[in-house]
């Protein structure tokens, strides 16, 4: 196993470029109406699409090509398909506006038509997980991930709308550069 220790490298390398090319496809907001739209970049639901679709291929070709005994590696690597699909889901119905009232919140799972700037409690930043959690007074938890386009337009909006925000050191660091236009490293901690 050791002396495939090259095989790592490649592997590390390939996600850095890949996280490298996600990270430069964030862009500002869009603006509609008299709101910010964040949204994923196209590259999330490019990079689950093409996840997805190397899976089935390769499952398909483990089906065609094997000798029929294979089904567990054929039920693995479409398991493997199966985890594309959120990001494809994601990369669609992920959608939070930023109004004057407060954010309209769509996330992968949870959606909150209108979340008061007033009735935010806290935000913490999570490096692990590279999202922004917003918490209410009622416990609600709206997540920004920190591949959205529009991130430093969520960071203004705090600031104007919700500048008693409990948060801990990172977090504010994190908000106060992305106020200024640096947005959080989405690969190294």
């Amino acid at each position: 196993m050791i002396e495939k220790w090259w095989t790592h490298v490649i592997t590390v390398a390939a996600l850095a470029l890949v996280m490298g090319w996600v990270a430069r496809r964030r862009k500002a907001a869009k603006v509609e109406g008299r709101a910010r739209v964040l949204t994923n970049p196209a590259a999330v639901w490019i990079i689950g699409v093409l996840s997805t679709t190397l899976f089935v291929g390769v499952a398909m070709l483990s089906i065609f090509m094997g000798t029929g005994r294979d089904w567990l590696a054929t039920c693995i690597f479409l398991g493997f398909a199966l985890l594309g699909v959120p990001l494809i889901i994601d990369g669609f119905r992920v959608r939070h506006e930023l109004k004057d009232g407060g954010i309209a919140y769509r996330g992968l799972v949870l959606a909150y038509d209108r979340v008061l700037w007033n009735e935010l409690e806290s935000a913490a930043w999570s490096n692990s997980m590279k999202w922004l959690v917003l918490t209410t007074w009622d416990g609600r938890k709206l997540r920004f991930s920190g591949l959205l386009n529009g991130l430093d337009s969520l960071a203004l909006a705090l600031a104007e709308h919700a500048p008693t925000l409990r948060m801990n050191d990172r977090t504010a660091k994190v908000l106060a550069d992305a106020r200024q236009g640096i947005l959080p490293n989405i690969w190294q901690n």
